[in-house]
């Protein structure tokens, strides 16, 4: 039974509520005022329900706040930023052939200083060398191009003016990854904008490379051509020294009978040979100086290794080896 106050259960023969304490009449279902309860809530809900969805509809209609419709000028704008940013970036690529004109400027000193311009990018770095193909010089100066030029320090020998002789200048750049930000733009990423004879492509990338060969006469004069005469004097140069090589080769390896002697006299004539034999290597080293730079180096090993082959040690005949394979390597040059 249910109490018809309150709706709770009760005992059938309960004349009082045990919960509401209110004398009842008993029912056999629940009183319909807990169902009607329930109703009521519903019913509540839906009400403030409708009145926030009114409210909401009156914002978005509501005249002194239009609603604000979003149009494609913003997105028209980004698209001509980006479009702009992409022209801008396309006409900045290199699209001619890579380009370098040099010229050599002396002082009263006999030293020379280059100067160039090219078409490669502000801020691209350069080295500039001069090399000598009849005489004993190297050099290198770092540059960078500015407003499409570019300039060496002064080339010297000793801070004194370089000597007469024939000449190779070269100008590179060195792989764009070694290059700036602002270069790689132009260039490319992996040097992909840069075309052009003067292009060479390398295992470490894409590089630059310029040479030109000149004379340099009396007084500091410069000739822009292969002085055919100057490298036939260089060429008979190095021949003569490399028979003289070879021939104190064949003088020290003719000290090996002399190397293991017990005999006083045989020691004494090793002695002998060994100073002659000594006195001459050190001679084609000087006159190596007088080879071109990368023949000059390789020619004044070759006299150190035969310094010691020509001694009476029993490891002479390893330095006369090594004597004779540097020789035949520069013989094929």
């Amino acid at each position: 039974m249910y109490c018809g106050n309150c709706g709770r259960p009760i005992p059938t023969d309960y004349r009082y509520c045990s919960n509401c304490g209110i004398a009842c009449r008993p029912q056999r279902t629940a009183p319909k005022r807990a169902a009607n309860r329930r109703t009521i809530w519903i019913i509540a809900a839906i009400s403030v329900g409708l009145f926030f969805l009114i409210g909401l509809v009156g914002m978005i209609v509501d005249p002194a706040n239009p609603p604000q419709v979003r149009t494609t000028t913003d997105t028209t704008e980004n698209i001509d930023e980006a479009n702009g940013g992409v022209a801008e970036e396309a006409a900045s690529i290199l699209k001619e052939d890579v380009s370098i004109d040099v010229d050599i400027k002396t002082d009263e000193q006999g030293r020379l200083t280059v100067k160039g311009n090219t078409n490669l990018p502000d801020g691209a770095e350069l080295m500039v060398s001069l090399r000598g193909t009849s005489v004993d010089y190297g050099g290198d100066s770092k540059s960078r191009v500015s407003g499409g030029s570019f300039k060496s320090e002064r080339f010297s020998s000793d801070d004194s003016g370089l000597p007469q002789g024939q000449y190779e200048l070269s100008v590179s750049m060195s792989i764009p990854r070694l290059q700036s930000e602002t270069v790689r733009k132009v260039i490319g990423e992996e040097g992909e904008h840069l075309k052009g004879p003067l292009v060479e492509g390398g295992v470490l990338g894409t590089s630059v490379h310029f040479e030109k060969p000149f004379s340099l006469k009396k007084e500091g004069a410069i000739v822009w051509a292969i002085d055919q005469g100057e490298v036939r004097r260089a060429a008979d140069s190095k021949a003569a020294i490399l028979r003289e090589f070879t021939e104190l080769e064949k003088q020290a390896r003719a000290m090996a009978p002399f190397r293991d002697a017990t005999a006083l006299d045989k020691i004494r004539k090793c002695g002998e040979l060994m100073r002659k034999n000594r006195t001459k290597a050190e001679e084609l080293a000087r006159k190596s100086e007088s080879l071109p730079t990368g023949d000059s180096l390789t020619a004044k090993i070759i006299a150190k290794e035969l310094a010691l082959c020509a001694t009476c040690s029993k490891d002479a005949e390893d330095y006369c080896d090594n004597a004779k394979t540097t020789l035949s390597e520069l013989k094929q040059r």
